[in-house]
């Protein structure tokens, strides 16, 4: 199984990046491959915009949309 672990905290030495981390261990070491979404360092924009909006959901769909349906689908 493919784990995606989702993280938005600014600060890399914080408790949640360092479970973050140990969670992908256990993962790893159980055999499965993981991916750290790491929002804050992304720069991931959480507001909604008019191009989501706009999007009937199958046709224009902004493109940090469809990457972020991309890894969720991974």
């Amino acid at each position: 199984m493919h784990v995606l672990t989702v993280l938005d905290h600014p600060n890399p030495k914080s408790f949640s990046h360092a479970t973050a981390q140990h969670f992908m261990m256990g993962a790893k070491a159980a055999g499965h491959t993981t991916e750290l979404a790491d929002l804050n360092a992304e720069n991931f924009n959480p507001l909604w915009s008019m191009a989501d909006i706009d999007s009937d959901g199958s046709t224009n769909i902004p493109a940090d949309v469809v990457r972020e349906q991309d890894r969720i689908a991974r």
